[in-house]
C-alpha cells in the first residue's frame, strides 16, 4: 500500500522568475517618504502664460 499517485514537475521558466523576484524582494526595505514642495512661482508662471494664451485667442477669434 505504498503506491503513490502525485507527480512531481518542475516549475516553468515564468513561474520560476516570480519565485526568484520574490525571494529577492522579501529582503529589500521599503521606505516611505513625504515631500513637501513650493509651488508658488511656478503657478504663477502658469497663470501668466495661461492668461497671454486667452488674450491671443480672444483676438483671433474678433478677426
Amino acid at each position: 500500500m505504498n503506491q503513490t499517485s502525485y507527480q512531481i514537475k518542475h516549475f516553468s521558466r515564468s513561474r520560476q522568475l516570480v519565485v526568484d523576484t520574490l525571494r529577492v524582494a522579501e529582503h529589500k526595505h521599503v521606505i516611505h517618504g513625504l515631500l513637501e514642495v513650493d509651488v508658488t512661482q511656478a503657478r504663477e508662471v502658469i497663470r501668466q502664460i495661461e492668461a497671454r494664451t486667452v488674450s491671443i485667442n480672444w483676438a483671433a477669434r474678433c478677426v
